[in-house]
């Protein structure tokens, strides 16, 4: 829960009071204009609207199934876990040349499969293969993490 200040608590009041003369379509530019008021203060307050009743964890998030809850860890220490390993992967990667940078997004952030590789970099499935397991081994060797990217 967040208290806003003194104007956008009022401000908000106001901007209650005006959108059910103007209906419940009114935007915040036409409120602006009704309450003589500038659109960033009008979007500021309508932004704050609803802080004082903070969202429920069990709350879906969007559109899907899942809520606040089931994206937060667990702990503290497993919100850490593995973070070591992701940014040494991280260098890793950015260490590697830009054709291997380019297969990797392709196959594994893009989903294309190896035949499509393949075709992209104007060669055969297996070579495509072969550099794949060449590439994913040396992100190993320099990051430091066996287990990883063995998966």
């Amino acid at each position: 829960m967040v208290r806003p200040p003194r104007p956008v608590r009022e401000l908000q009041t106001r901007i209650l009071q005006v959108s059910h003369e103007l209906g419940q379509e009114a935007d915040a530019a036409s409120l602006a204009r009704a309450l003589g008021e500038s659109i960033d203060a009008v979007r500021e307050a309508l932004a704050a609207r609803g802080c004082f009743q903070p969202s429920s964890l069990d709350a879906p998030v969007g559109e899907s199934e899942y809520t606040l809850a089931d994206r937060m860890p667990a702990s503290l220490e497993q919100s850490y876990e593995g973070v070591e390993e992701r940014v040494a992967v991280g260098a890793a990667l950015r260490s590697l040349d830009d054709r291997s940078k380019r297969m990797l997004r392709l196959r594994f952030f893009d989903g294309m499969s190896q035949q499509q590789l393949a075709v992209e970099f104007d060669t055969t499935q297996v070579q495509i293969s072969r550099e794949l397991r060449r590439i994913l081994a040396r992100v190993r060797q320099l990051a430091g993490v066996e287990q990883a990217l063995t998966a």
